[in-house]
């Protein structure tokens, strides 16, 4: 099968950033998070994708259309959830899926209707009267209702509660089971990435420097803490952040360049928000 989504070398400059050689792709039947703190390139990244900017160089392909020759072909396979939910707040819910779905041969007003009367929302209210977490929800629904095997997603869960969070991972999940869809899922809340991600791609400073299972990411790294004069007997270039507080330490490392048994040192295995701010904070070893 396809690829749901292929980016190849994508840069785009402004005056003071750079997306650079970003290239990565999603498989089907995935769920990908793309993370990084804010300025790191990632809604510019999403933006280069869905075709709403133009890349100073490079190629996005999605399920075998050329974003940039065939878009109107390769928008049929997408759905899309902005951070604000994307509706039209004047509109009512009913009046949004008006404009939505005429915009899709493969609209399902089956499964819409199976979607709002699950998480119970209103058609009658006006987008603007919904809470955020509703908005989300109702902006997923449109997204999904249309049988998108990609499925792109912009710092969708900021802001919200945990039952709501829940609820939207839920969605994602049983989606993409259903419809051997993927999602790429942009998000500094590298929480909600623990619990459904398959794969991670890591942006820092306008360039990938990880794309990987996350299985794989977090069983290569392991944090360390133990007393100081324990340090001097590990090998230095494991460690990708340290900070020394008195006479203990705390670290994250790569397990493959460990050269000792850690003796008297506590070990335990790294969430994906561990792994993310050891490699942009770093820190010293003295």
């Amino acid at each position: 099968m396809k690829n749901a989504l292929e980016v190849r070398n994508i840069c785009k400059r402004y005056k003071d950033f750079q997306l650079k050689d970003v290239s990565f792709s999603l498989p089907p039947s995935s769920i990908t998070g793309l993370i990084g703190i804010n300025g790191a390139g990632k809604t510019t990244t999403i933006r280069l994708i869905l075709n709403l900017i133009h890349a100073d160089a490079g190629a996005v392909t999605v399920c075998g259309y050329n974003m940039q020759h065939e878009e109107e072909a390769a928008k049929e396979c997408m759905g899309v959830v902005l951070d604000d939910g994307g509706l039209y707040g004047n509109l009512t819910l009913r009046e949004n899926k008006g404009i939505i779905a005429s915009a899709y041969e493969s609209w399902d007003d089956q499964q819409y209707k199976q979607l709002i009367r699950r998480f119970k929302l209103q058609e009658n209210q006006k987008s603007a009267a919904l809470s955020r977490g509703m908005r989300i929800k109702a902006s997923l629904i449109l997204a999904m209702s249309h049988h998108a095997k990609l499925l792109i997603m912009d710092e969708p869960t900021g802001g919200l509660d945990p039952l709501v969070r829940e609820q939207l991972l839920m969605m994602l999940q049983e989606y993409v089971d259903r419809e051997k869809a993927s999602v790429l899922f942009s998000t500094h809340i590298t929480t909600d990435l623990d619990k459904v991600a398959d794969r991670i791609i890591f942006l820092h400073q306008g360039r990938v420097i990880m794309d990987d299972f996350k299985d794989t990411i977090i069983r290569s790294h392991v944090v360390l803490s133990g007393p100081k004069e324990k340090l001097s007997a590990i090998n230095k270039k494991a460690f990708i952040s340290i900070e020394i507080s008195g006479n203990v330490f705390h670290a994250v490392a790569r397990r493959e360049d460990l050269n000792r048994q850690l003796q008297s040192i506590v070990t335990k295995t790294p969430v994906m928000e561990d792994i993310m701010l050891a490699y942009i904070s770093g820190g010293s070893y003295e």
